[in-house]
């Protein structure tokens, strides 16, 4: 069952981000709409919680893939088209449709804004990992790769040993835990003065992603309020549920596309941020209905092959 605290906060976490870059042409801008990506993570480490239960590991594995893939390239494809090839080198190309984002030396991919999506993938090959085998396999080697990067500048302990990875460990976490009715709204208020108070500024937001000293700093500013804001917001479930607030549940459904096209028309056009925000949101919004909707559709399609309808006759 979809929770529209789920769907709201996604619209949250996407019109951050969108926020944060069209104010970014003015000054700084609305620096705590980086912190989206933080809540981006907890709420996927949230949702996999029940999306890794009764799956095999070959089927969670292929439904993320064409979860986060086919849209990716797509958007990958439309970025390069408007770039300046010559920014483009190998391995950023590389970078970009893999989503593995060391090549050499840490690169990023085109748009930039892929890498978080490295660490998604990064957090869904861990989960596949231990439904494979056991959890203590990829926890141990995640805790290996945690103690390389703090003794050694190797980018692939950088990236495979990241504190990032705690955000979605958090999110996990708070799928297993009961819902507090009477403190949701409590929790959600401390959750948001945290963030808005934090001393972590949106320049920085990637670098202290990927810098094994920093990460911690933000996982601590902007992770773990984002976590309780996440378990707030689900625990205040039941108030979500009247029409009025039906858009935002909307825009959470539309969350991955305007996350991944806003800056098209941000870039494009040149307007005041009042004018780019919406319009930003509308283009994310043509896009999901125009593109990704249809892929999703089509992917769930192909999980019920005959063999597979077969089958479910045979059970029930």
């Amino acid at each position: 069952m979809q929770l529209r605290s789920i769907q709201i906060l996604r619209a949250v976490a996407a019109l951050g981000v969108l926020t944060l870059h069209a104010t970014m042409k003015s000054g700084p801008g609305f620096a705590v709409g980086a912190a989206g990506v933080d809540l981006f993570f907890v709420i996927s480490g949230f949702i996999m919680a029940s999306a890794t239960s009764a799956v095999t590991p070959s089927e969670f594995l292929r439904r993320r893939f064409f979860r986060i893939y086919p849209i990716w390239w797509i958007a990958v494809l439309v970025r390069l088209a408007l770039v300046n090839h010559s920014d483009v080198t190998a391995p950023r190309l590389l970078a970009s449709l893999t989503l593995w984002p060391v090549w050499g030396e840490y690169v990023l991919p085109v748009p930039p804004l892929g890498w978080t999506l490295s660490f998604e993938i990064l957090f869904y090959s861990g989960l596949g990992l231990a439904l494979l085998m056991r959890p203590a396999v990829p926890i141990a080697i995640f805790s290996l790769c945690l103690i390389g990067s703090t003794v050694s500048m190797d980018p692939v302990f950088d990236f495979l040993g990241s504190p990032m990875i705690f955000e979605f460990l958090f999110g996990f976490a708070i799928a297993k835990l009961p819902t507090l009715k009477r403190c949701g709204l409590a929790i959600l208020v401390l959750g948001v003065a945290l963030l808005v108070s934090a001393p972590v500024y949106a320049e920085n937001a990637r670098l202290l992603a990927m810098n094994p000293q920093l990460a911690p700093l933000r996982v601590l500013f902007w992770g773990i309020p984002c976590a309780l804001i996440l378990y707030g917001t689900i625990s205040l479930e039941s108030w979500l549920r009247h029409p009025g607030w039906n858009v935002a549940v909307a825009l959470g459904d539309a969350s991955y596309s305007i996350y991944l096209f806003h800056l098209i028309p941000i870039a494009m056009l040149d307007l005041a941020w009042s004018m780019s925000i919406p319009l930003a949101t509308a283009f994310g919004v043509a896009v999901y209905m125009a593109i990704e909707k249809p892929l999703v559709r089509l992917a769930k399609a192909k999980r019920r092959t005959p063999d597979a309808e077969a089958r479910m006759v045979a059970v029930t």
